[in-house]
């Protein structure tokens, strides 16, 4: 009893506990900061996890980094407003009649009423009709088809705008698209005109079979291609066209975040005397009033008439100069000739390059207009044509008013000439 109660009574061992105690609190703590620190400075943690109170400096090193969804910082949020004002009025809603009635959507690629779509939004269709503007400022024009592409499911089709003002959308450069790149689809969605969704490029070169046919080079995006937006168009963020929307992938015919479009590059090759040059575009864009059409022409201040010179064109520009080896690059290319128009009369004929009006040159299509359009039916018009195997040629014309533009322009038969 006596050896127990001195080992109680043992002076020391209450303080020995407690020093342990505070020697295991120690080095309990020690590796948790040293734990944090490695692990969290590492990464470049806030500095709130990094145990200091310096405020975050921008390291030029740091933002050189290639840039990655890692290392980047969150991207501020980004309004589309822009891309869409610039884009919008280019894009257009299509309805048919016929074998079956349908909607989808179009892209207008010149001013004079050029329109791109898919194949399968026109198919069979014996009246389509292409409408302009949104709820509220909306306006209907008959189409016809001036070519179809079913490999690619492409169509062209052509309106007759009158003296309305056609805003032609800027084609980009699919060959640039990258995966991850932000994208907007723009067409009609369930009859909505003009509306817009967001999304990623998911695949830029992807192959897949749709309606039997194999299509290849697509670019694959996570953007809803709803029911209507066939024929619309896949938009960058610098308000460029990039795609024309095709197809969905889905086992239930409703969107599930897979759609595909046509590289525009296509298109570019398959109808390059089609589009309209960007510089012309941008005149277009700050036009007011009424302008000069392809067409139709204002020949007596006094006494208006219209005569149809019946003829399509584009500026020449460096392919045209490259493809026909011309000696000059000027002038302007004609891309169709309308049958029983003045032109067609005159002898005009497509791929004629007119270079030169009652000896004066002409830099482009609305150099030619203005000059036209200060002529009367009273005079001479003499056009200095280029045309292959014959560099100099000379036509003689006048316009005739009582050749006026046909209402039913252009003709649903028309063929290139």
């Amino acid at each position: 009893m006596k050896e127990r109660d001195e080992v109680r009574t043992k002076p020391g061992t209450i303080a020995f506990l407690v020093l342990d105690t505070f020697l295991i609190l120690a080095i309990v703590g020690w590796l948790l900061y040293n734990f944090q620190k490695s692990n969290f400075t590492r990464f470049n943690g806030p500095p709130s996890l990094q145990g200091t109170a310096v405020a975050f400096k921008y390291d030029p090193a740091l933002a050189a980094r290639p840039v990655d969804g890692v290392t980047r910082p969150t991207p501020r949020v980004v309004s589309f407003n822009a891309t869409l004002a610039a884009v919008s009025p280019s894009i257009v809603t299509i309805n048919t009649e016929g074998a079956q009635k349908q909607g989808g959507s179009g892209v207008i690629i010149h001013s004079q009423g050029y329109v791109v779509t898919n194949f399968h939004v026109i198919q069979g269709a014996n009246k389509i009709t292409v409408t302009t503007g949104s709820q509220g400022s909306e306006k209907s024009y008959i189409a016809a088809v001036v070519d179809s592409n079913e490999s690619w499911d492409l169509a062209l089709l052509k309106i007759n705008p009158g003296n309305d003002i056609l805003i032609a959308a800027p084609l980009g450069d699919s060959d640039t698209a990258l995966l991850g790149n932000n994208v907007l689809v723009v067409g009609s969605p369930l009859g909505l005109s003009q509306s817009a969704s967001s999304g990623i490029i998911s695949n830029a070169n992807r192959s897949i079979t749709s309606g039997g046919r194999p299509y290849q080079g697509l670019i694959q995006t996570d953007a809803p291609i709803n029911l209507g937006s066939s024929g619309g168009g896949l938009v960058n963020t610098e308000a460029e066209v990039i795609g024309i929307n095709l197809a969905i992938l889905s086992p239930n015919q409703s969107f599930s975040g897979v759609g595909f479009a046509i590289p525009i590059n296509i298109v570019k090759k398959l109808y390059p005397q089609y589009i309209e040059d960007p510089g012309v575009r941008l005149k277009k864009m700050n036009l007011a009033g009424i302008s000069p059409q392809n067409i139709a022409m204002v020949l007596n201040a006094q006494n208006p008439k219209q005569s149809w010179l019946g003829v399509d064109v584009m500026p020449v520009d460096e392919a045209i100069v490259k493809d026909f080896s011309l000696p000059f690059a000027h002038g302007v290319f004609i891309s169709k000739v309308y049958p029983n128009s003045t032109a067609w009369r005159a002898g005009i004929r497509r791929a004629d390059i007119v270079y030169r009006v009652n000896g004066q040159l002409i830099k482009d299509d609305a150099e030619l207009w203005a000059m036209l359009l200060n002529l009367t039916t009273e005079n001479d018009i003499e056009f200095t044509i280029f045309r292959t195997g014959l560099p100099k040629i000379f036509i003689t014309f006048r316009l005739d008013p009582e050749i006026e533009m046909p209402a039913n322009f252009p003709p649903a038969n028309a063929a290139n000439n």
